[in-house]
């Protein structure tokens, strides 16, 4: 992001999730966001009419030790296709979680 410019992001996720066996749960996400970078300045570069489609899958798998812990392992794979090329790129990640609610 510049100085001077606003940024308006519009987007979804969908997600969706399976019990397997007592202990495990295996869900992915599917999601998209639109982002539009606009001058508040009154500047205008290369950047500020910027538009960028980001778009990302995410497999993972859960276990629960408890009803209220559990941790998680997922795949990431992120995409953002841009007007301005040299900010498009893609991505694979790979991550842990764990998480207590109370």
């Amino acid at each position: 992001s510049i100085t001077g410019q606003d940024i308006t992001a519009t987007g979804f996720n969908i997600s969706a999730t399976q019990r397997i066996l007592q202990k495990f749960i295996a869900g992915i996400s599917f999601g998209y966001e639109n982002d539009v970078y606009s001058a508040n300045s009154g500047e205008t570069t290369t950047e500020t009419n910027r538009v960028d489609n980001y778009l990302y899958v995410r497999p993972r798998l859960s276990y629960s030790f408890v009803r209220w812990c559990s941790a998680s392992v997922f795949y990431e794979h992120r995409r953002t296709n841009s007007s301005q090329t040299s900010s498009s790129f893609y991505d694979n990640r790979i991550g842990m979680l764990l998480a207590a609610e109370f």
